[in-house]
């Protein structure tokens, strides 16, 4: 033990391994203003008076307060040694009578006595104050200290108890705490005769309460999130939170949840509002109750990919917590995943759809992953949710390609306002069908099409689910139709059919996607030509 000069009056910064004695008072948020005022005020002249009756001057410890508690650290040997007698005599204190209108059953402490490390500096508003692991991991005991119980560090009890002063009082077996940060304590309960403190036996039945206690804690929590993302507007994260609820068997909150989620009731009996989700609020409380208990919960790393381009996409991702970005091909930067968004929804409607980009947490975050096949099997069950559900994607997928630079550049506008006066469709062909384009153009997301040009040859053309990359057949600009009257499907399409004469409205109205249909019409056309032509001979042959 050490001490360096200071300017705290007339003593000296204390620098070393010293007792400290932490306390607090048990449920003191649950008494009202003037009873907290009238309890704090009689704990700390209790601290005095104890202080005082073992002799031990100003300079022999130092105060920390700490909200409804506080630590007291005894700056030299002697002090430490009367450490545990300080603590007795508050605790017999405290025991003695109600205080202020307030009974000895709703006045009560807790404590902790620990020996380590701590640094006494300067401190704002005050002379000094005292930092350090020593007492930290005081602060850590005492969380973990039960009502009326003393609990003592093993490394107090090996400094200033162990071999000389065990008869004078009672100690416990030694037994282990993980505390917070994953710090492991090594504590026993101490008490003595006539103290009010737990003894020994008491405090062992007592040990491993928090067993129960933490499962119920755990609940709580999950419900009280439940209704304060709800109270945020975050329906996604309540889901989140309802999901751990239901690994823990608790339904209740989680049924009224789905209740408060979907569009299908009105009931209002509950503690948080109504909030609306586009996929979730579509389906009935039962079914969304059935998708809350298929949906799977990642804990993601930073760095962690939550999936990869090219892989079959199975399922759906909604981020919850961290930074998620997505990588797209071809784009210099990845494209940050903004609250609220979903992530390969498309594949609930459209199977073997491959990943188009790779998408990865930058922080360690929480997503939900819902699988296809987990959502399907509840939608089979209920065609008039999957038609729902199934028309919600068929308009994104029309969202995508109508706000696609690629085909209508400077459209968003238009779109945001009046999606459905483009009167277009999202459709699934199947292969072998005949496409009628002598007066509609189909915008391939997926699939494979054979188109009949003007020129007399025939084109196949694939799409390979990228809204960066949309092919379309049946083609249409104002300097004419090159894919004729007809296409063949050769493989299942996923396409977005428009007509020729939204296509001529549109690109009388906005000039830039005008020009854009009139070269493509124009690369259609050479490729048509090129595809007729014989390929030239190589310089030299013959």
């Amino acid at each position: 033990m050490e001490t360096q000069s200071g300017n705290a009056g007339t003593n000296k910064f204390a620098v070393g391994a010293y007792a400290i004695l932490g306390m607090d008072v048990v449920s003191f948020s649950t008494l009202d203003q003037e009873s907290q005022v009238a309890v704090i005020k009689r704990l700390m002249r209790y601290v005095k008076e104890s202080v005082h009756y073992h002799s031990l001057a100003e300079r022999d410890f130092r105060w920390s307060p700490a909200g409804d508690g506080g630590y007291l650290t005894f700056v030299n040997a002697e002090a430490g040694t009367l450490a545990i007698n300080v603590a007795f005599s508050i605790f017999e204190k405290v025991g003695a009578g109600e205080v202020g209108g307030v009974s000895r059953e709703k006045f009560t402490i807790r404590a902790a006595l620990h020996a380590g490390m701590v640094r006494e500096e300067a401190d704002l508003g005050r002379d000094t104050n005292i930092w350090g692991m020593g007492i930290n991991t005081t602060a850590r005991i005492l969380s973990v200290s039960d009502e009326n119980q003393l609990l003592v560090s093993k490394q107090y009890f090996d400094t200033y108890i162990k071999e000389g002063r065990e008869q004078e009082y009672s100690f416990g077996e030694p037994y282990w705490r993980t505390v917070k940060h994953g710090v492991v304590v090594e504590v026993m309960n101490a008490s003595r005769m006539g103290s009010p403190c737990l003894n020994c036996d008491d405090a062992g039945s007592k040990r491993w309460r928090y067993l129960g206690g933490l499962w119920r804690k755990t609940i709580q929590e999950y419900e009280s999130l439940i209704a304060d993302t709800m109270r945020s507007g975050d329906p996604v994260a309540a889901i989140a939170s309802a999901k751990y609820l239901l690994d823990m068997g608790e339904e209740r909150q989680v049924k009224q949840l789905c209740k408060m989620l979907t569009q299908h009731t009105t009931d209002s009996g509950s503690d948080f509002p109504r909030q609306h989700h586009m996929l979730f609020s579509s389906m009935p409380a039962d079914v969304l109750f059935n998708v809350v208990r298929a949906v799977a919960t990642r804990i993601v790393k930073a760095g962690d990919v939550i999936c990869d381009q090219g892989e079959t996409a199975e399922s759906c991702f909604f981020p919850i917590s961290g930074r998620i970005v997505v990588d797209v091909p071809g784009r210099e930067a990845p494209s940050p995943v903004k609250k609220g968004h979903i992530l390969g929804e498309f594949s609930l409607w459209i199977p073997n759809l491959r990943r188009t980009a790779r998408i990865r947490s930058l922080d360690p975050g929480l997503v939900l992953e819902l699988g296809n096949r987990s959502l399907n099997t509840v939608l089979q069950q209920h065609p008039d949710v999957a038609n729902v559900v199934y028309s919600l994607i068929q308009r994104r997928i029309m969202e995508n390609v109508f706000l696609s630079p690629a085909l209508f550049p400077g459209l968003q506008k238009l779109v945001n306002e009046n999606l459905s006066g483009f009167s277009a469709v999202c459709r699934k062909v199947p292969a072998g069908t005949t496409l009628d384009v002598s007066g509609d153009a189909f915008v391939l997301l997926t699939g494979k099409v054979r188109v009949h040009c003007t020129t007399g040859a025939s084109l196949e053309i694939a799409a390979e689910g990228r809204f960066d990359m949309l092919p379309v057949v049946g083609l249409y600009s104002f300097i004419g139709k090159p894919d004729g009257e007809t296409a063949e499907v050769l493989e299942e399409i996923v396409a977005v059919q428009v007509s020729h004469k939204i296509l001529a409205d549109l690109q009388q109205k906005f000039p830039a996607v005008g020009r854009l249909w009139s070269g493509l019409c124009g690369e259609r056309l050479h490729e048509a030509h090129w595809s007729l032509s014989p390929l030239p001979e190589k310089p030299g042959a013959g």
